[in-house]
């Protein structure tokens, strides 16, 4: 159990291209709320010196979805309401010093309180962690949930009864890694919760959890049992509401294919984007570690219907996001640099349109001079893209149009000219251990902090 320090401040004034939330500050997730405002998600340096903090050991297991915690990331968990005029309502720091708290999903509950789940230091290394809040950002309740090993929560859903199911990374009951999959009601008991382990598995992750129409949830995550060059496969596994696992299956190709976001589809299949690291040496010495983009679509039992594998070369694509259009048309919203000069190959925003046959329709990125990175899209009324995401690191939104005009926004827009490859997939139905693990619930005991800082920021577009 740790002692948790909390900062909680209520705050006017206009953030976004102008003016960012505090220093120090990793912005990591954002999704909209009932009452039109956003509710945004990262990492900050309050309760804490900057680089403070104990990242513990590499357990094959990951609290995120790209990489594991570096000690010089931000130490407390970050949580913010902004409305859509940039206007913060309140924001809220929650860490203790000396370790690294981590906050990788937020989820608003249908009584307007918020869930978020993460990773708080715990017995063993770390433990999964929960917060609820209040709609005004009061916590309501907290605690760490764990065993003898290293347990992180990095996404969440709700239930139709209001329960919560959290995902994530866990020791089996040998120690191999495994998948971590619980529910839990929002006075925090665990109903049940299961280890997905697979003989041999060397690294594990959880990415996506999501609720099907048929009562059935998907989780989409990586795993790499070791076999010559596949490195990190996706992971897909389909369970019932009541933890009776259905079947899992993982699909890869060479290298590390390492998933970031899911969709469903209206046939209750999914859309997965994933970040490729390919096997063999760096097409450019200099850069030594680049990934490429690969998006497929299966159906509801997990076979592939297409796929499309998106190459720089020497420059590095992480996928972020994805948007299924009304019409049926595929957006994968990524980071990506390289692509021009604006900001000195720093981060853009990386945008590809797909027909629902996978035909691809445009692929377009978004770039000021600074560091452009987008967290969350959805499309609005007026058939636009809304992405929101951070410029160097504060909260702001990009609106686009089909056509690729920019509503709003920093930065410009401009073609790109990623090559479209064929790649091997292969696809292959497993078998492993989904086994009873013995959460122990935890409280953990908020106090008082000092609230971020602000300070001004100028957004650097250029002509």
């Amino acid at each position: 159990m740790t002692l948790l320090a909390v900062a909680l401040v209520f705050l006017g004034g206009l953030v976004g291209c102008d003016q960012p939330i505090t220093r120090e500050l990793l912005v990591t997730r954002a999704i909209p709320a009932a009452d039109g405002t956003w509710l945004w998600l990262g990492q900050v340096d309050v309760l804490d010196t900057p680089g403070g903090g104990d990242a513990g050991t590499d357990s094959g297991m990951d609290a995120g979805t790209i990489a594991p915690p570096v000690p010089d990331i931000p130490g407390d968990a970050w949580i913010a309401r902004i409305s859509g005029e940039r206007v913060v309502h309140w924001q809220l720091a929650v860490g203790s010093v000396g370790t690294i708290e981590t906050a990788e999903a937020i989820l608003e509950l249908r009584d307007s309180r918020i869930a978020v789940v993460g990773t708080a230091p715990g017995v063993g290394g770390h433990d999964a962690w929960l917060l609820l809040l209040e709609a005004r950002g009061a916590v309501s309740l907290q605690q760490t949930l764990g065993g003898p090993g290293d347990e992180r929560f990095v996404e969440l859903i709700d239930l139709p009864n209001g329960d919560l199911v959290a995902i994530g990374t866990a020791p089996g009951a040998d120690g191999t890694p495994g998948l971590l999959a619980a529910r839990i009601t929002v006075a925090g008991d665990v109903v049940w919760s299961r280890v997905a382990t697979v003989p041999g598995a060397t690294r594990v992750r959880a990415v996506n959890v999501l609720r099907r129409s048929d009562d059935r949830l998907i989780v989409v995550g990586a795993l790499d049992v070791g076999t010559g060059d596949r490195g990190l496969d996706l992971w897909v596994l389909t369970f019932d509401f009541d933890g009776n696992l259905e079947w899992q299956r993982t699909l890869g190709t060479a290298g590390d294919a390492d998933p970031a976001r899911a969709v469903l589809t209206e046939d209750l299949g999914l859309v997965i984007a994933s970040r490729v690291v390919p096997t063999g040496p760096p097409a450019d010495p200099t850069r030594p570690v680049t990934g490429d983009l690969w998006v497929l679509r299966a159906d509801r039992g997990g076979t592939v219907v297409w796929q499309r594998y998106f190459q720089k070369v020497a420059f590095d694509e992480t996928p972020r996001f994805v948007v299924l259009r009304d019409d049926g048309r595929v957006n994968v919203i990524s980071s990506a640099d390289g692509f021009g000069t604006r900001n000195a190959g720093d981060e853009d925003v990386w945008l590809v349109e797909l027909d629902p046959d996978g035909e691809v329709l445009s692929q377009r990125r978004i770039a000021s001079f600074d560091v452009d990175r987008a967290v969350n899209a959805f499309e609005k009324d007026d058939d636009t893209l809304e992405i929101t995401g951070v410029v160097d690191g504060r909260p702001t939104s990009w609106t686009i149009k089909d056509d690729g005009t920019l509503l709003a926004g920093c930065g410009t827009v401009a073609d790109t000219d990623a090559t479209l490859i064929d790649t091997a997939l292969q696809a292959r139905n497993i078998t492993g251990l989904w086994e009873n693990t013995g959460l122990t619930a935890a409280p953990t005991t908020a106090a008082e902090g000092r609230p971020p800082a602000l300070e001004p920021l100028v957004c650097r577009s250029g002509p």
